[in-house]
């Protein structure tokens, strides 16, 4: 079996987030505090997006993000429309996004933006796209220092 090569392995830090679209942005809040010990971390609105959300933390530091339509026609409202709420994406956390971006363009791995947007808690986001990867779409996600 020929060897693979490792397109962002030196770029990708690990799992920052499993990012879940949800009906109710106070409601699933609520329940993934009472119910299963998260707490809220951030909250916000991204128009670029069309998302309303929510990070939430455990005490070991993971985090889960809630994303709530703030339309029907953004990406998370078409989902909710077509899937329901569940698992969205899955996030991993990356050194240098622009790198990444273009590592992967030049391997014909699909993203789904050229170049990179703005994500929650002032990160900057880019997304795998779900054709490459089975089916699940993959964020990569790099903070700002």
């Amino acid at each position: 079996m020929p060897a693979v090569e490792k397109v962002i392995a030196d770029l990708v830090i690990g799992v920052d987030h499993v990012g879940f679209a949800v009906q109710n942005l106070a409601t699933s809040i609520e329940k993934w505090e009472q119910v299963f010990g998260a707490t809220l971390h951030s909250r916000e609105i991204n128009q670029d997006q069309g998302v309303e959300e929510a990070m939430l933390r455990f005490s070991d530091g993971s985090q889960i993000q809630l994303l709530a339509a703030l339309n029907p026609e953004s990406v998370i409202g078409k989902f909710l429309a077509k899937r329901g709420e569940g698992v969205q994406q899955v996030a991993l956390q990356v050194s240098n996004l622009e790198l990444a971006t273009q590592r992967l363009t030049e391997a014909q791995i699909p993203t789904v933006y050229p170049t990179s947007k703005s994500g929650s808690n002032k990160s900057s986001i880019n997304f795998i796209h779900p054709k490459y990867t089975g089916g699940v779409l993959i964020e990569l996600v790099q903070y700002s220092a």
